[in-house]
């Protein structure tokens, strides 16, 4: 987003142009398609800040953080008119032009890394699974020590071929370490049985292929996933952002 089209869209919302401002600014509105889509995009981030900043009591210093963050966005020369912002919304242009950067940005894929954190839920019986080395595995991965519950797993997983629920958490733990082929594997051996975390294995499975930048086989994935699934609702976000 431009910093003229910027400060134009904002003195727009606020209803602070002239009659013969807001004309113009209208008339160039029907015909420059960057120009409404940044204005959409200043009105879904507006209320998306609006509504977060409502109940959020720490606002303070999150807004403190913005202005300073300003400074990488709005040069310092800038033309008399820019001065019609006023100073209190100066960390408000600031959200606006970073959440648009950082979250709305379709080429940024680090959005998705919001969805790649889960904790490990064990069974209490396992059957022929070492109960003590289970809670070991189960403990180090919800500790975020991937790489202690990786080697955990690795072992488990050999004794019991089998079971879905330990080559699922294995592959979490690969993908988390970037060992994202061994992941990808674990993550088809159990989406093709039928598990219960089969659908889980095909939304991580997308996760993967973001993380190594293949949006389209991501697509293929997050189309698996069925409406009636828990992963459905964050799998359709996913696909709304590609």
């Amino acid at each position: 987003m431009e910093n003229q089209n910027l400060e134009n869209i904002i003195r727009y919302v606020n209803g602070e142009m002239q009659a013969n401002e807001k004309e113009v600014f209208e008339q160039e509105l029907a015909t420059n398609i960057n120009l409404k889509e940044d204005l959409l995009l200043y009105l879904n981030v507006d209320k998306t800040l609006r509504s977060e900043f409502s109940n959020n009591k720490t606002d303070r210093a999150f807004k403190e953080n913005l202005v300073s963050l300003n400074q990488q966005y709005f040069k310092a020369e800038q033309k008399p008119t820019a001065k019609i912002i006023k100073i209190n919304r100066l960390w408000y242009a600031a959200a606006i032009l970073i959440v648009g950067l950082l979250i709305w940005a379709p080429w940024n894929h680090d959005i998705y890394d919001k969805y790649a954190d889960t904790e490990m839920v064990s069974f209490a019986e396992r059957g022929a699974v070492n109960q003590d080395n289970l809670q070991a595995a189960t403990d180090a991965f919800n500790a975020k020590d991937f790489n202690k519950a990786k080697g955990l797993l690795q072992p488990l997983v050999k004794e019991n071929p089998d079971d879905d629920m330990l080559k699922f958490y294995l592959g979490l733990t690969q993908f988390q370490t970037k060992e994202y082929e061994k992941a990808k594997s674990n993550f088809t051996t159990v989406n093709k049985r039928a598990s219960i975390f089969k659908y889980d294995a095909a939304f991580y499975m997308a996760l993967t292929y973001l993380k190594q930048d293949n949006k389209a086989e991501a697509k293929v994935w997050l189309n698996k996933i069925p409406k009636d699934s828990d992963e459905h609702q964050k799998a359709k976000d996913i696909l709304d952002n590609l």
